[in-house]
Formats: structure tokens, C-alpha cells, sequence
């Protein structure tokens, strides 16, 4: 301890102990405080260290301590840790306002981001109380969020409290969300997919198929695995499409959603240059049978005729061939086979010639005593693409038109890519399969009600 314009005072490590009690008695018994002064007075005078004995003495003489010094060492101590515990949880109380703040700037930051890039900064898709499911977030530069009607009051109430904060509870299509449904219901296959809008952009929903023998049974099931796999609701969904022969059995209601009907035909052209991405072409939709439309991007389909010969004459024939009539054995049978065994070429009656020598002469017309079931079910594919491949041809060149894009179940056969790309190089045309190509038709009658 020193003072300005005096020499240094020292004082021992026991007078320092005494010091720091008498802080802490100096109230309650004024005595002591007087003794301790009195002595800290002589020390100073001496201008050396103040003897403990001494100091010791005039303290206990007021009855004050008695305390040996090992005491106040512990004493001193652990008074000291107090001091440190009491640093240490002011740096965590620093450390947590910090942080707090820092969490209050993100929020403002969204909150400034939401105003900037949208102009509802909310906006529900409810039709009533029905939905439970929201989009929030919805704009073209953020995906949207999904999350329960709820929740998203919820954190309205708690963020948007602030100035240019509104909700909008309506059934918007530019900021919000909606689900379009289509359904294909055939006699013994169902195919459903959907749509989801977003700020006017459409994204698919991946299609799924359901087999049955009864088409109720077959919608009922394909819609509720639908549903399961992928987290949808029966409020979160805005429109049913349905088309297909078995659409008349539905009625008007699936459960409590009504149902729209889409023409047949409409539904093949819409799918067939949704999946192609192309704005003018011949649309083939191979099914049980088969049937050709002129789609238009932008104009009503043009239904332009067909042929039976499709899925159920491939099926019928290797019933009464084959003895068996389920499509995938017929498929897998077929990869196997051998068409020089089945059918007359043009190379089998003549050489060179401008006619390609691989060129189906007669369907059947060349049946070998060694022909094998795989040969048969190869003979039996080929006549039926062939027979569909010539009448889409035939059509398209009735309207100028290079681009005929297949659709339909029958697109999945293993050999459907190949023996339409030999047709292509042959007659000069453009045979399209594209992906999803056997839920063309389904996917047609979804985009009706979706765009519109």
C-alpha cells in the first residue's frame, strides 16, 4: 500500500487477514473497528510491518477475535472464490445476452426478407376450416415450408406483430398452394398422380398404379396408397380429375372430394406434349386397344380413330398360343425369342431392292417347325407394334407431322423402344417414348384441372 508523497507502508500477511474481517464487522460492533484503527494508526507511525500479535491483541481486547491465522487464511480464501464464482456467472450473463441478441437479429432479418420478396408475406390456401395443412413461404424465391394451419398462426402471431405484418386466409393461387389430382380408371388398373402449384409453377407428383379386378376397389386403393406416400391429407386436396372407362362407375364424389371428369382423348393429348415437351404431334395411346390423337399445344385434342389391336390382343393371343395371359411373363418370354423363326421378311423373298431387307413381309408368314414360345411371344409383340406403329404413321403424314409420342402401358415392354426406333429409321418419322410415357393419360386429366 503506498501513498503519493509518502514512503511505502508494509504490512504482514496476518494484518491483511484482520483488514479484510474488520470490512465485514466494522458494522456491527463499532468497538472493534475502533481498536482496529488504533492499531492500523500505529503501524502506519512505525512505517514497518504491523506486528499480528499486537493487531491480535487490541482486537480481542474488544472482544472481538480470537481467530488463529491458519482460520483466516481459509477464511480469506474462501471469500476470494466467491469473488471469482461472482466474475464468472456475470461473463455467462454477458455470454447469454449476446446470444439473444443475435437471435433477434435473425428474426428481424426474416422478417425484413419476407417484406422485401413478397408482397402477402403469408397466404393460406383454406377453403373454409377443412385443410390442416398450409404453404408458408410461398414465393419464387424461397421453396415453400409445410407446416399445420396452427403453427403457422402461431408464428403470425409471434413475428408479424410487426409493422407490415398481415395473413391472408383465402383460397389464393398466386401465394399459395394447391394439389390437383388426376385418376385413370381402367378395367382392371388404376393410375393416379398429382400436381402441385406453387406460385403458378407446376411439380409433379409421382404417379403410382394399383391392379384390381373391381374399378372401384382398384380407384379406392390407388388413391389411398397415394395419399400415404406422399404425407397428403384430404383437405390439402383441391381438385379430382378423373377419366377412363371405369370414371363413369365413381359418380360424382370420391369420399368427400368431387370429382371432374376429363374426356378421354382431351387427357392422351395434354399428357403426351406435357411428357415430350413438344407443341404439335401425334399422340398414341397404347392401352387395350389403341387410339390416335392430333394434339395441339393451346387447342382442343383431335380424336383422329384407332385400332383394337393393342394390349388385350397381345394378352388374348398368348392366352390361346402361349397358355398364359399375364403381361409381365409375356414380356419376359418375348425378350427371348427369335423373329426369323415368325414372321416372312422382305430379305426372305428377295434381294437388294429399295425396301429394307429386315422389313416385315406378313406377320406369321414364316412359322418355323422349330419355333419356340419365346419366338411366338416375340411374333405376337411385333404384330401388335407394328399394327400400331403403321396406323399412327399413316395419320401423321396426313398432317405433315414428323413426331408421334406413344403413351400407354404398353410403352414398358422391353421391346417397345426397339422395334419402334427400326420403324423410325424405316419410314423416316420420330417415335418418342418418353419417361412416364404408360401414365401419359393420367397425367393429361391432372394438368386439366391444373391449368386451368
Amino acid at each position: 500500500m503506498c501513498a503519493t508523497g509518502r514512503a511505502p507502508i508494509y504490512f504482514s500477511r496476518s494484518t491483511l487477514y484482520l483488514l479484510i474481517l474488520h470490512f465485514f464487522t466494522r458494522r456491527r460492533r463499532p468497538s472493534a473497528a475502533r481498536h482496529w484503527r488504533a492499531a492500523w494508526g500505529d503501524a502506519q507511525k512505525n512505517e514497518k510491518a504491523a506486528p499480528f500479535g499486537a493487531a491480535q491483541k487490541s482486537l480481542a481486547v474488544a472482544g472481538v477475535l480470537t481467530v488463529p491465522e491458519p482460520v483466516l487464511l481459509l477464511i480469506f480464501l474462501l471469500l476470494l472464490l466467491l469473488i471469482l464464482l461472482l466474475i464468472l456467472l456475470l461473463i455467462l450473463l454477458l455470454i447469454l445476452l449476446l446470444v439473444l441478441l443475435l437471435v433477434l437479429l435473425l428474426i428481424l432479418l426474416l422478417v425484413f426478407l419476407l417484406i422485401r420478396h413478397i408482397d402477402t408475406p403469408f397466404s393460406f390456401p383454406f377453403r373454409g376450416n377443412a385443410p390442416r395443412w398450409a404453404a408458408f413461404l410461398c414465393c419464387p424465391k424461397c421453396p415453400p415450408i409445410y407446416m399445420p394451419r396452427e403453427t403457422a398462426l402461431s408464428v403470425h402471431r409471434l413475428i408479424f406483430s410487426l409493422p407490415h405484418g398481415t395473413i391472408h386466409l383465402s383460397n389464393s393461387r398466386r401465394y399459395g398452394m394447391r394439389i390437383t389430382l388426376g385418376i385413370d380408371i381402367g378395367g382392371s388398373t388404376t393410375k393416379i398422380v398429382g400436381f402441385r402449384e406453387t406460385e403458378s409453377r407446376l411439380s409433379l407428383i409421382q404417379p403410382n398404379l394399383v391392379r384390381a379386378a373391381d374399378p372401384l376397389t382398384s380407384v379406392y386403393g390407388a388413391f389411398g396408397k397415394f395419399i400415404q406416400l406422399n404425407g397428403l391429407t384430404l383437405g390439402g386436396v383441391d381438385r379430382v380429375m378423373v377419366t377412363g372407362v371405369g370414371s363413369t362407375q365413381l359418380g360424382g364424389k370420391l369420399y368427400d372430394l368431387t370429382c371432374d371428369k376429363v374426356p378421354e382423348f382431351e387427357a392422351i393429348g395434354r399428357g403426351g406434349l406435357y411428357l415430350s415437351g413438344l407443341d404439335d404431334a401425334i399422340v398414341v395411346s397404347m392401352g387395350t386397344g389403341t387410339a390416335v390423337i392430333h394434339a395441339t399445344r393451346g387447342k382442343p385434342a383431335e380424336y383422329l380413330g384407332g385400332t383394337g389391336v393393342g394390349g388385350g390382343t397381345l394378352v388374348g393371343l398368348s392366352k390361346l398360343l402361349l397358355q398364359m395371359d399375364s403381361v409381365e411373363h409375356i414380356e419376359e418370354l418375348a425378350t427371348t425369342g427369335d423373329l426369323s423363326r415368325i414372321d416372312l421378311r422382305i430379305g426372305d423373298m428377295m434381294q437388294g431392292g429399295h425396301m429394307p431387307a429386315d422389313m416385315t413381309a406378313a406377320n406369321f408368314g414364316n412359322v418355323s417347325d422349330l419355333a419356340t414360345r419365346g419366338d411366338i411371344a416375340l411374333g405376337l409383340t411385333n404384330l401388335v407394334f407394328e399394327t400400331v406403329g403403321m396406323v399412327a404413321l399413316f395419320a401423321a403424314r396426313s398432317f405433315g407431322i414428323r413426331n408421334i409420342v406413344l403413351t400407354g402401358n404398353l410403352t414398358a415392354h422391353p421391346c417397345a423402344a426397339g422395334m419402334f426406333r427400326k420403324l423410325s429409321d424405316m419410314f423416316d418419322a420420330h417415335f418418342l417414348i418418353p419417361d412416364l410415357a404408360r401414365f401419359g393419360t393420367v397425367i393429361g386429366a391432372a394438368l386439366s384441372g391444373a391449368e386451368e
